[in-house]
């Protein structure tokens, strides 16, 4: 990645950005799809990131 993302958007144990996570979503993979592409995410991680987001307030752009 050419540009530092902040800590808060990256799925936790990774260097992976939540925006990832979301596009599969909007894309309509699964969490299981996701984490067989990225087997070393913790499945408890996502799930983290997921609770988080369900939780905040997000630009039209970034909603499921």
């Amino acid at each position: 990645m050419s540009k530092l993302i902040k800590e808060e958007e990256i799925i936790p144990g990774s260097k992976v950005s939540i925006t990832v996570l979301i596009d599969y979503i909007k894309e309509g993979y699964s969490m299981a799809e996701f984490l067989s592409d990225y087997p070393w995410i913790k499945r408890s991680n996502v799930e983290k990131v997921l609770d988080a987001i369900k939780k905040k307030d997000y630009p039209a752009g970034y909603a499921f």
